[in-house]
């Protein structure tokens, strides 16, 4: 390796700006998913106690999605005999309008399980607290599938 005065050196310096930005960037990501983590673990713990009888049926595992007027979890059922079963749980936040959370529930049931419409499992409200269980189907990022069309096929999409 020669160094930019001509001086030649056997060894790579104990200081490299850019090995160091590397590491600070690797420790600031770490740093970002252990703070995400334990948001998530910390909505999870908020929404059984919202939310009691789902301990009775569901282990939540992730948070999968957030929106203006819900939040999505990944659960599994826990049944007594048969596969294990995963399930989306929709958690609508509380100051949702009933009338708003009735026609989405209707919706939901009068339209679900077909024309590419989840259907609704179960339902559970404790106070002004509802959460909606749908099955759970295993799918791509549409922020992956997005980045990989054309832009004829994202107008087609």
């Amino acid at each position: 390796m020669e160094a930019s005065l001509g001086i030649q050196m056997d060894e790579p310096m104990a200081f490299s700006p850019q090995r160091d930005r590397f590491q600070a960037e690797g420790s600031l990501k770490k740093n970002e998913q252990n703070f995400k983590l334990a948001g998530v673990k910390k909505d999870i713990e908020k929404l059984y106690e919202a939310v009691p009888q789902l301990s009775n049926v569901f282990k939540i595992e992730d948070k999968i999605g957030e929106g203006t007027f819900s939040s999505v979890y990944l659960a599994t059922a826990q049944l007594q005999v048969g596969p294990e079963e995963k399930i989306a749980l929709k958690h609508l936040i509380p100051t949702s309008h009933p009338i708003r959370i009735a026609a989405e529930l209707q919706c939901l049931t009068v339209a679900g399980g077909q024309d590419n419409v989840m259907g609704v499992k179960y339902c559970f409200r404790k106070n002004d607290h509802v959460v909606i269980a749908m099955p759970y189907l295993e799918h791509e990022s549409f922020l992956d599938i997005l980045n990989s069309l054309s832009f004829q096929e994202v107008r087609e999409y």
